[in-house]
């Protein structure tokens, strides 16, 4: 898992949370524009998953909520950018998950160096396991049924 910078890679909402925020937080939210401050709208659907036809509800929810701004791009009108409203995010949502950063972080605090490595290596590991098995899902080709 690559650290995006100036946030955090914990995040957590109740799925039963209808507010702008709970979009936000979700993992196929705004949470993955992090990486940059211009991002097509297309490479959301790519990162979460998700079609785009999903995206755009998302994105016409978050747009609603003044979260972030469709950009045409001058060059070519079918592409369109999101530009995030950083402001906004870390004064409503930020504020949120406060609590929750204070206590992960003293989670984490209670692990040596070593251990948070080996943990972050089992999490990077995982991760790539699942999305391996994930594009094999969607590819039609299912998983083989191992014996225990």
């Amino acid at each position: 898992m690559k650290r995006r910078s100036g946030g955090s890679n914990y995040c957590s909402c109740s799925p039963r949370h209808s507010s702008p925020a709970g979009t936000l937080c979700n993992p196929r939210g705004l949470w993955n524009l992090q990486t940059t401050e211009k991002s097509p709208a297309g490479q959301l659907a790519a990162l979460t998953g998700l079609t785009t036809g999903a995206v755009t509800g998302i994105v016409d929810r978050l747009e609603g909520a003044g979260y972030v701004r469709r950009k045409r791009d001058p060059n070519d009108r079918r592409r369109v950018t999101l530009e995030v409203n950083y402001d906004k995010v870390r004064r409503e949502v930020f504020p949120i998950f406060e609590e929750l950063a204070k206590r992960m972080s003293a989670v984490a605090a209670s692990y040596s160096k070593r251990d948070l490595a080996t943990i972050m290596d089992f999490m990077e590991r995982g991760l790539e396991i699942s999305r391996d098995y994930q594009a094999k899902l969607r590819s039609g080709s299912s998983p083989r049924r191992t014996p225990p």
